[in-house]
């Protein structure tokens, strides 16, 4: 657990380090900041939390840069935060108002949004589960002898897929083969809807069996979707001064990982 000392000195690196891109050194805290207290002081709570993980020195003779778990516990901790004022809280409401309703389309419309608060980049991603589990299923007739599976996941994507059907069914029939199926897909996964041992009939088993052979192809083969705004923003920032660091970052905005390297949430033991 970090004391409230540490926490505040953790604090200045992360911000110091964001304005200038540079290794903070102690000399640089105590002029910039007036802390009470030494130099020699400061480099042994630097070295307290380069033990904790939270900050780096990238050679001997330089100063601590934050970590990706420093920056992890500034913003989940240390960060403050800010109140919007009631006008940009209703020009928001009002721009996602005048989007279309689906789900990408209002996380495009996010990353713009903070984007131009932020004056930086910012990257949103749609809800993804580490594993598909199923919301509901619905059930349209085609024709009397093909009917449309649409598969509506927890994470709210739509998965759908056509399916031959052995018999006619009227669409009464395939709403309620659809409502006795909710009851026993909602909520799960592939691995436990195959799981179930429960006495079907025939076009119930077809039902279950496509349901869950869509969540096995959406886990393996769907990306997360993600959307960026602010790359010119984010090319204004110090360390971007310098070509090599352009290419790197060029390269992760061509594979559009850059949300993959965002660091999940750091450990909550440091208090």
């Amino acid at each position: 657990m970090l004391t409230d000392r540490r926490k505040q000195l953790l604090k200045h690196i992360v911000e110091e380090y964001v304005e200038t891109a540079q290794p903070v050194g102690s000399r640089a805290l105590v002029d910039k900041y007036e802390l009470p207290l030494s130099s020699a002081t400061i480099r042994n709570e630097m070295a307290a939390l380069e033990d904790e993980g939270l900050v780096a020195q990238p050679h001997t003779s330089a100063g601590r840069v934050p970590t990706d778990t420093g920056y992890r516990y500034y913003v989940e901790a240390l960060m403050p935060e800010e109140e919007l004022t009631e006008d940009l809280r209703q020009t928001i409401r009002h721009q996602f108002h005048q989007a279309a309703r689906e789900l990408e389309e209002w996380a495009r419309l996010a990353a713009a949004i903070l984007a131009t608060r932020l004056r930086n980049a910012a990257v949103v991603t749609t809800p993804h589960s580490p594993e598909p589990r199923v919301r509901w299923i619905e059930l349209v007739g085609v024709h009397d002898y093909l009917a449309l599976l649409i598969v509506v996941l927890e994470e709210a994507r739509v998965l759908q897929q056509t399916l031959t059907l052995d018999e006619p069914f009227t669409q009464e029939e395939l709403t309620s083969l659809a409502r006795r199926l909710n009851n026993l897909v909602a909520g799960k996964s592939a691995a436990e809807i195959s799981e179930q041992k429960i006495a079907l009939s025939p076009a119930e088993v077809s039902v279950r069996q496509a349901t869950s052979a869509l969540l096995k192809a959406a886990d393996e083969l769907t990306p997360e979707p993600s959307f960026m705004d602010g790359v010119r923003d984010l090319l204004k920032q110090p360390e971007f001064t310098e070509g090599g660091r352009v290419v790197d970052l060029l390269g992760v905005l061509e594979e559009r990982s850059l949300s993959k390297a965002i660091p999940v949430a750091a450990g909550s033991d440091m208090g």
